[in-house]
């Protein structure tokens, strides 16, 4: 079983850096023999890793590369000021692999639950 932590794209801010709960979750399940990585969105948009495209067009590239990926549950980290990113992209990764277990997780998310 592959699964794949996204720290979701924040235009907001100009910010490299993963969040200690994704790091953390990452830690334990690799040392309970799970098959996981983090894609970091920001890192691949803030290092020009993807070709020159409008906003639009970045969340659609961002599926794709999840989605070749091949994670079997995929978790969005994600906060208020980047949320509707997060949802764009996890649902363009749920309508291409729909078998797929996506999660929206992070700090004060209980308010905004919603299922793929």
């Amino acid at each position: 079983m592959k699964i794949l932590f996204i720290n979701s794209i924040n235009y907001t801010e100009s910010i490299l850096e993963i969040p200690m709960g994704l790091l953390s979750l990452a830690t334990i399940l690799k040392a309970n023999g799970y098959d996981v990585e983090i894609v970091d969105l920001n890192e691949l948009y803030l290092n020009g890793k993807l070709p020159e495209m409008d906003k639009p067009e970045v969340l659609d590239w961002f599926s794709n590369y999840i989605v070749e990926k091949k994670g079997d549950i995929i978790g969005f980290y994600t906060l208020c000021s980047f949320y509707h990113n997060a949802v764009s992209v996890a649902r363009k990764v749920k309508e291409k692999r729909p078998e797929v277990a996506i999660i929206l997780a992070a700090p004060r998310q209980a308010l905004l639950q919603q299922i793929l």
